[in-house]
């Protein structure tokens, strides 16, 4: 269920799935109604930098931003791997309002 844009406090978390691994991100969402550009935010392997400062920099200035953790980092299902880490990715690039990502509470 896509979020109303007058209903978000600017930030929520989601969940997709990569080849039945559930994957956990954060979504930073710009303010208003319009179409949003939205920025995929990939963090090392397996990330200590997270780029929240990066999130909320692009999200005030309207830009929407997507974090997530590849399979099996920081509570990601499934196993570490360079070759998973790859292909976390592509679920990733779906948009959130499609359906194929959802908000956790």
């Amino acid at each position: 269920m896509p979020i109303a844009p007058e209903e978000h406090d600017g930030i929520t978390g989601v969940t997709f799935t990569s080849d039945r691994h559930r994957l956990l991100g954060t979504l930073y969402l710009a303010r208003g109604s319009e179409p949003k550009p939205t920025a995929l935010l990939l963090h090392g392997c397996p990330g200590l930098q997270q780029n929240g400062d990066l999130a909320v920099a692009l999200r005030d200035r309207g830009w929407n931003a997507l974090i997530f953790h590849y399979r099996g980092s920081w509570g990601s299902g499934g196993r570490a791997s360079p070759s998973a880490t790859r292909r976390s990715r592509a679920p990733a690039t779906t948009s959130p309002g499609s359906g194929a990502a959802s908000e956790s509470s």
